[in-house]
């Protein structure tokens, strides 16, 4: 025990107390350009089926999905396959 730093032996009532997290501004003005956390996820799940040619199982790949769950988000963000038959 001798060997070792006082940090590393000495008693937890003697460590010195670490710094308060700061406080979060409740009143800080939002990021230009920043939307919600869903706008977001939205916005890359239309990316990668547009950039697959919406083929989705290559889509979900991409984002490291599976095919259930781009098909739940395609649905959960309204967004619409453009070769969707209309019948």
């Amino acid at each position: 025990k001798a060997d070792l730093p006082t940090y590393m032996t000495a008693e937890p009532e003697a460590l010195p107390p670490l710094p308060a997290a700061p406080a979060a501004s409740a009143a800080s003005p939002p990021v230009p350009g920043s939307g919600s956390l869903a706008d977001l996820e939205r916005r890359e799940v239309l990316a990668a089926l547009e950039r697959h040619g919406w083929v989705q199982a290559r889509a979900a790949r991409a984002l490291g999905l599976t095919e259930r769950q781009i098909g739940y988000r395609m649905r959960k963000f309204g967004i619409l396959s453009p070769y969707r038959s209309g019948a």
